[in-house]
């Protein structure tokens, strides 16, 4: 715990982590481990516990084990040979069953049956624009601006998200972006954007600085919005299939990609994500207006502005 205590405060590791270790503690070491001389723990033994488990369990109760292993070393404890062995993972027990994305029509569905949720601002920010949560979750009514393409009845409103930070929860505040790559401008488009303007200004009606809302002046805690999100299924708020939070960027990027077409490379710089090659890390710089022109020419192509000339229009 002292160890814990020391990392969390030097910002090694964050808040819910520190948590998931003493969760994992609690539930799945101690019961068994708990009053156990590690120096006694046979190889055997362990593997059966670690089989035993699932696999994401085993994994992390290995690392959680592991250190404390470390830290017993490091105060002179001696002969603690059992985690030097190579063990084997559990597999699955069951195999995923369906897609582990959004298609369109979920996604939009699913947005609907959100609407006037305390979370679908942040939904729509993933789902409709890259976010990830923390990016989403940090959002204020003044970040938030509007850009239009097209003209008349033809017009088309883009919310712009101009995004420069993420958000924990209170006692860890804001902090900076993931990389460099992930301060950018977000784009929602049609309908959406339209939904995202409505939000804000309900709002700044209410006195509220951010778009999802925990109160006393600070957005929602993303421990919170996912606790939020799940209870949004369980209480049959809506009746679209439960994926995790963190899926509905994945749905934006397949959708992106694999429907509208998207070059790979211009949805990475709209997700934020350090591109490798040479030419994405120093010389592909696009700013707000790129980024709004090419998600209109790939959700809009039959728009007139958006269709390559003829010859003789040349």
């Amino acid at each position: 715990m002292p160890e814990i205590a020391s990392r969390l405060e030097s910002g090694e590791i964050a808040r819910n982590t520190a948590s998931n270790y003493i969760g994992l503690w609690r539930k799945h070491v101690s019961p068994l481990w708990g009053a156990t001389v590690m120096s006694s723990v046979r190889e055997e033994e362990y593997q059966a516990w670690l089989l035993s488990l699932s696999r994401s369990n085993a994994r992390l109760c290995n690392i959680l084990v592991g250190n404390m292993v470390n830290c017993a070393r490091l105060h002179g404890i001696r002969d603690v040979t059992f985690r030097d062995a190579r063990y084997k993972m559990p597999q699955d027990r069951e195999r995923p069953s369906g897609l582990e994305v959004y298609t369109l029509p979920e996604t939009d569905a699913l947005l609907e049956d959100l609407r006037g949720s305390g979370l679908e601002a942040m939904a729509i920010l993933m789902a409709k624009g890259s976010c990830r949560n923390g990016e989403a979750l940090a959002a204020s009514t003044s970040d938030i601006g509007y850009a239009t393409r097209g003209e008349g009845k033809r017009e088309r409103l883009y919310a712009v998200y101009d995004l420069t930070r993420q958000y924990e929860s209170a006692k860890t505040g804001f902090m900076p972006c993931k990389t460099p790559e992930s301060v950018r401008p977000v784009i929602v488009p049609p309908p959406w954007s339209g939904r995202i303007r409505e939000i804000a200004a309900e709002r700044e009606a209410h006195g509220l600085a951010f778009l999802t809302d925990g109160g006393k002046g600070a957005p929602m805690a993303r421990g919170r919005a996912n606790w939020a999100w799940r209870k949004l299924f369980s209480d049959g708020v809506t009746t679209q299939r439960y994926l995790p939070m963190q899926k509905l960027r994945n749905s934006w990027a397949t959708a992106m990609l694999w429907k509208h077409g998207m070059p790979s490379q211009m949805v990475d710089k709209m997700m934020g994500h350090s591109v490798g090659t040479v030419l994405g890390r120093h010389y592909d710089r696009p700013d707000e207006e790129l980024f709004i022109e090419a998600l209109d020419r790939a959700l809009f192509p039959d728009e007139p502005e958006n269709q390559l000339g003829t010859l003789r229009d040349i």
